[in-house]
C-alpha cells in the first residue's frame, strides 16, 4: 500500500461521539452508541495506521486530524524525551510527545569539531541529488537562530533545512531543547532557510543573502496549524462515477476503446476517486489500456488534486514495461506530489522490485525527500522491502540520511523489527540517533 494512500481516506457521515467520554487508550476506544472500536489514526504511525486500514478490509471505525495540505496527522516514531530547558511552547510539547530532542552527548558524537559551537546542528552535508558536495574549505560564515511560537515560547525539535538557492545543496538540522539551531557555510551566496514542526505551519525565508565572515540570525516565529478532527466508518475506495475511468478501472479494453473513438476525454479526472484513467490503468498494471490512453494523447504528467501523476499510482501490479511506455510519453520520474512523494519512494514501499529499477535506470533521484524528511530507503526499511533495500543501495543511496525526526533507514529497521535489514544495513556502515 503506497504511504500516499492513506490520505485519501474521508468520512462521508462523521459521528457526533464525545471521544473523551469513550473507554480506551489514546489508540482505541469503544463507542457504546454503535459498538463498535473506533480508532484514533493521528496516535499511531503512518506505517501502522495504513496496516490497519488494510486488515479492515474496508469496514473500519475512525478517527483522525487532517492538515492543512490534506494529509492525515500521524504520529512519530517514538523516541526518548530529554528535559525542556526553556518554557517551551504548550503545542510543540505536545504534538511532540514522542519526537526526537537530541541529548548534549548525542549532537557532540554527530557532528564534525567544525559544527560543536553551534546550536542543534545534526548534518552538516547533505546535498541535493545531482548538486555537486560543497567544500571542506575552513568554514567563514554562519547562519544561527532560534524558533518560537506566536506566543513567545521556544519550539524544540524542529526542522531546519539551509538551501543554498545556486546550488540547490541542502543542510539540516535540529533545534536543540531552548529552540536554537546553527548553521557553519562556507560559500558566500543566496540561501533559503526553511523550518517545519509538527503541528506548526511551515515557515520559510528566502532570498537570505550571506557574505564571508559574518553571523547572519534568522530567527523564525511559527504559526499553530489549524487541524480538523473528524471521526466516523472511513470510506477508503470510492467508485468511479466518469465512465473512461469507470471501464479503466473495470480493466475493460473494449469499453475503453469504444469510449476513446466516440471522443471521451482521455484525461477525465474522476471526482470520486481523483483518478484519470490512466493512472487507473497504471495501478491495475494493464499495458493494453495504458498504451491505448498513451496513444490518443493521454498526459502522462497530469497531475490529480493532491499532485499526483500516474506514475505515482504504482502498485504491485505494475509492471517495468509500463514504466518505460509512461518514460517514452514523456512521464517526469522525478516530479512530486504535494506530501513530497515521488515515484520512486511509491515503488520503494510495494513487494516490485522491478518497478523500482526500473524508475533508477530512468533517472530517479534516489536520495530525495518528502515533506517528512523520509527517502524511498526509508520507506523500504519500513515495509521490510530487502530487495528494493538492496538495490538502493546498489545505486548509491545514503544510508545515513535523516527524516524531520531526527531517524535514518537503520532507526527504521528497528522500529519495525526487521532484524534481518537492520543487520544488512549496519554491515554496509548504517548508524543510528
Amino acid at each position: 500500500m503506497p504511504t500516499k494512500s492513506l490520505d485519501r481516506l474521508n468520512i462521508s457521515s462523521p459521528c457526533s461521539a464525545d471521544w473523551d467520554s469513550m473507554i480506551g487508550n489514546d489508540q482505541v476506544r469503544f463507542c457504546s452508541h454503535c459498538n463498535l472500536s473506533v480508532h484514533n489514526l493521528s496516535e499511531m504511525t503512518r506505517a501502522e495506521a495504513m496496516k490497519l486500514v488494510l486488515d479492515s478490509k474496508g469496514r473500519l471505525c475512525a478517527r483522525f486530524n487532517r492538515r492543512p495540505d490534506g494529509a492525515i496527522q500521524t504520529a512519530p516514531l517514538p523516541e526518548t524525551l530529554h528535559r525542556i530547558k526553556r518554557r517551551a511552547s504548550r503545542v510543540a510539547t505536545g504534538a511532540f510527545s514522542a519526537a526526537l530532542s537530541l541529548s548534549a552527548g548525542m549532537v557532540a558524537h554527530a557532528q564534525s569539531p567544525m559544527s560543536q559551537s553551534l546550536p542543534g546542528v545534526v548534518e552538516l552535508r547533505t546535498q541535493n541529488d545531482g548538486a555537486q558536495q560543497e567544500s571542506s574549505s575552513p568554514l567563514s560564515a554562519q547562519i544561527v537562530g532560534t524558533i518560537l511560537d506566536s506566543q513567545g515560547a521556544v519550539i524544540p525539535s524542529a526542522a531546519v533545512t539551509l538551501i543554498n538557492e545556486k546550488t540547490q545543496i541542502e543542510k539540516t538540522a535540529v533545534s536543540n531543547d531552548n529552540g536554537e539551531y546553527g548553521f557553519q557555510v562556507s560559500e558566500a551566496g543566496t540561501y533559503t532557510v526553511k523550518v517545519d514542526a509538527m503541528g506548526f505551519s511551515t515557515g520559510e525565508r528566502k532570498n537570505l543573502t550571506v557574505q564571508a565572515s559574518v553571523e547572519e540570525r534568522v530567527d523564525m516565529t511559527l504559526e499553530a496549524a489549524d487541524t480538523v478532527t473528524t471521526m466516523g466508518i472511513v470510506a477508503f475506495s470510492p467508485e468511479p462515477t466518469e465512465p473512461l475511468v469507470v471501464a479503466a478501472a473495470k480493466n475493460d479494453l473494449v469499453a475503453v476503446r469504444q469510449l476513446l473513438a466516440t471522443g471521451a476525454d482521455v484525461n477525465v479526472l474522476d471526482k470520486e476517486t481523483d483518478m484519470t484513467a490512466l493512472a487507473e490503468a497504471v495501478s491495475n498494471g494493464n499495458r493494453e489500456i495504458v498504451q491505448a490512453l498513451l496513444w490518443v494523447g493521454a498526459e502522462a504528467n497530469a497531475r490529480n488534486r493532491i499532485g499526483q501523476t500516474a506514475l505515482m499510482n504504482l502498485s504491485d501490479h505494475t509492471s517495468a514495461q509500463i514504466v518505460w511506455d509512461l518514460v517514452a510519453a514523456d512521464a517526469k520520474v522525478n516530479l512530486k506530489d504535494e506530501m513530497g512523494n515521488s515515484a520512486l519512494m511509491v515503488a520503494a514501499a510495494l513487494d516490485n522490485g522491478d518497478v523500482v529499477q526500473a524508475l533508477l535506470d530512468a533517472g530517479a533521484k534516489i536520495n530525495t525527500r518528502n515533506n517528512e524528511g523520509q527517502t524511498a530507503l526509508m520507506m523500504a526499511v519500513s515495509q521490510g522491502r530487502s530487495n528494493s533495500v538492496k538495490m538502493l543501495l546498489t545505486a548509491g543511496a545514503d544510508l545515513n540520511k535523516r527524516d524531520k525526526e531526527g531517524r535514518t533507514a537503520l532507526n527504521y529497521a528497528e522500529e519495525y523489527e526487521h532484524a534481518e535489514i537492520a543487520e544488512f544495513l549496519e554491515l554496509h556502515g548504517a548508524v543510528k540517533y
